[in-house]
């Protein structure tokens, strides 16, 4: 092989690898890594009835409770919540900010 064309071969196997790697860290490692240390495993919170009574979307604990299942915290806006859902039937739900008095974030294993 001539040098000339010995750079560019080396160089796609080089960014190949590159990608490899990427994929493999995204996919594998980086939502092991908790949400604090800037990893993409969700934290897990509830979210409990201020002065305005909770959304329907929004399930609770138990009947009377004030406080909801613990939620995976996808995204948080200045407006809303975006949070996976425990329920089989929906993959996640936006809430917003005005409709749930607090938000506390649990102790994750």
């Amino acid at each position: 092989m001539n040098r000339s064309h010995a750079a560019p071969v080396y160089l796609a196997l080089l960014l190949m690898i590159v990608l490899c790697y990427a994929v493999w860290f995204s996919a594998r490692v980086y939502p092991l890594i908790p949400f604090s240390l800037g990893g993409g495993k969700p934290l897990i919170v509830a979210f409990f009835e201020g002065e305005k009574k909770m959304p329907d979307e929004i399930q609770r604990a138990g009947q009377s409770s004030k406080r909801s299942v613990p939620y995976q915290l996808l995204l948080e806006t200045d407006r809303s919540f975006v949070v996976v859902t425990p329920s089989d039937k929906e993959r996640c739900i936006e809430i917003s900010r005005d409709s749930v008095g607090g938000m506390v974030v649990l102790a994750s294993n």
